[in-house]
């Protein structure tokens, strides 16, 4: 099942039985699309539960790795923001961290642009941790090049951190490192931002001249790249993870709450975090992306995004998202079920008089089954069920 979003501008196309993902973000204005579209479902074991898909842009929360739910279903409902625009929530609850997280699609008529408002929400009188990185997957054309607001990264080679500044990485002998193809092996690096109330921008830019950026406000102030590498075994992952043709090369730009994904964020009792990305894709003159210094290609990027969305712009969106983000679910607005294990948390919760559950996400009781019946019993009755273990 797929659940599309469409404006003049932007149709973008959501998977909810995997994750919630991001499949499809084609531009009609540049009659192109902006992410690395996977042509295939081809799982492979790089993640948590051993089961992950390469392609479009993925939610990570929970642990360090690839999220839980990267292949499993989530919830979708769909909502109306008052101004006669539907936008598209996904949700569900995280059991390793024990945090409700909600991912808000907006794509409002007038905008050529996608937004996602992320909200975690730590309900409970006790501190915990989490994680969060935006995975998004960019076709790794001929001369693509990474571009950021920050130069500063942390890179992690051959067991060793380093702290170094962008394009030419001692850790990748010396390569600038802002171009995926000059490297002969898998690598990547994570761009560093000490305001921390910036807005952060990412960039992959093209010999045509088109771009495709992100933009996010605090604290989604961290980015990162990672590229397979030129090399057969990084080429190899690539062709296994898509049609096996030639045409599942990517790289990932990425964006974080925390200084690298060897970095957990503390999230201390009734903490909410929330933020506010888009994503998008412009026409600009190739050679002052490709053709010109580091620095001076940054600013002209820059230049061109803050014309074209201003950290001011996408604050007051994001004040705006904050409040849209309260908005209640109802069963009836749900389009995709997830997990009954969010019903089972929120049981616990009003047994236990353990926070609030959030009025934001409806976790119905109907979606409890075989998988969360023992937990369910063992809440109520005091013990779990006998069940014959051949059967697991």
């Amino acid at each position: 099942m797929s659940f599309p979003l469409e404006n003049e501008y932007i149709k973008a196309v959501f998977l909810p039985e995997l994750g919630g993902r991001l499949h499809s973000l084609y531009d009609k204005v540049l009659k192109r699309e902006l992410l690395f579209t996977n042509p295939v479902i081809q799982p492979g074991n790089l993640a948590i539960r051993n089961a992950w898909l390469s392609g479009g842009i993925e939610w990570n929360i929970g642990n360090f790795g690839h999220t839980y739910t990267t292949c499993d279903n989530v919830y979708a409902a769909v909502l109306n923001d008052g101004q006669g625009n539907e936008f598209l929530r996904i949700y569900e609850f995280e059991r390793n961290k024990s945090i409700f997280w909600q991912v808000d699609l907006h794509l409002p008529a007038g905008h050529p642009r996608l937004y996602s408002h992320v909200k975690l929400i730590n309900p409970f009188d006790r501190d915990t941790t989490t994680y969060w990185w935006s995975n998004i997957a960019v076709l790794a054309e001929t001369r693509v090049r990474i571009l950021a607001s920050h130069k500063q990264v942390i890179s992690f080679v051959d067991g060793a951190c380093r702290y170094e500044t962008l394009p030419n990485l001692v850790a990748m002998g010396g390569i600038d490192a802002t171009y995926p193809e000059n490297a002969d092996r898998a690598y990547d690096y994570f761009i560093q931002c000490e305001d921390e109330n910036a807005s952060t921008w990412e960039v992959a830019a093209y010999p045509d001249g088109t771009i495709f950026y992100e933009r996010s406000t605090a604290p989604l102030l961290y980015k990162k790249l990672f590229a397979w590498g030129e090399h057969s075994a990084g080429k190899h992952w690539q062709e296994y993870l898509s049609d096996g043709k030639g045409t599942g090369y990517y790289a990932e730009m990425q964006a974080g709450i925390a200084p690298s994904q060897l970095h957990d964020k503390p999230m201390p009792a009734g903490c909410v975090y929330e933020w506010t990305q888009c994503y998008g894709g412009m026409q600009l003159e190739a050679d002052k992306m490709l053709d010109t210094e580091y620095g001076g290609a940054c600013d002209y990027v820059g230049a061109a995004i803050d014309a074209e969305i201003s950290a001011q712009d996408i604050e007051k969106i994001h004040e705006n998202m904050c409040k849209l983000a309260l908005l209640p679910v109802s069963e009836q607005q749900i389009g995709h079920f997830g997990s009954g294990f969010g019903a089972v948390e929120i049981a616990r919760m009003r047994i236990d008089g353990d926070g609030e559950p959030p009025v934001s996400m409806c976790f119905p009781t109907s979606r409890i089954g075989k998988a969360e019946e023992m937990w369910l019993n063992l809440l109520e009755q005091g013990s779990l069920p006998a069940q014959d273990v051949s059967a697991l």
